[in-house]
């Protein structure tokens, strides 16, 4: 695995925060323009905005793929650090949480810098959550390979896949 330079991290992370930009702009633009309720209903519908795109873009598209929009555009995925594989939606919506711990530490400051002092170039949350960032193009046909849930860290194996038998066994009727 090559992991992903942090520059690359760096714009991919730009690259999906621009996606909600109309959002935030949209409500300043209400909020310089409307009050009391319509104002209201404005913060609400920039809110769930934001957060549906968020969590689509970061949560289950990463999570499936992994994959962001941002990460996409500049050939980089995120991936279970053990296996190289997807890490499913759960734990992208737990990185998601965990990388917090970048926010609230005293390297909050230098977040961005953080990835050029560690080997594998991770932030906390992806020390926590065992992934790295690795370059791999982006392209349809391994995105959608990448999606399928036998190809996902958190996948759960069919049951029978790996028997040494594949004749079925015989049911008899007591007699």
């Amino acid at each position: 695995m090559t992991y992903a330079p942090w520059i690359k991290r760096l714009v991919a992370q730009w690259l999906d925060m621009a996606v909600v930009v109309p959002f935030l702009v949209g409500y300043l633009v209400a909020r310089a323009v409307l009050t009391g309720t319509a104002l209201t209903v404005a913060g609400i519908v920039a809110l769930v905005g934001y957060s549906a795109i968020t969590y689509w873009n970061r949560c289950v598209t990463m999570g499936r793929t992994g994959w962001s929009w941002g990460k996409m555009l500049m050939g980089i995925r995120v991936v279970d650090e053990r296996t190289g594989l997807p890490t499913g939606i759960p734990r992208a919506i737990a990185r998601e949480c965990a990388h917090t711990v970048d926010m609230v530490t005293v390297f909050g400051i230098m977040l961005p810098l953080f990835p050029r002092w560690d080997r594998k170039g991770q932030l906390f949350g992806d020390k926590i959550m065992h992934t790295v960032v690795v370059e791999q193009p982006w392209n349809r046909a391994r995105s959608r390979a990448a999606a399928r849930p036998e190809n996902r860290a958190d996948a759960v194996p069919a049951p029978y896949a790996a028997s040494a038998d594949p004749q079925p066994m015989a049911v008899t009727a007591p007699a």
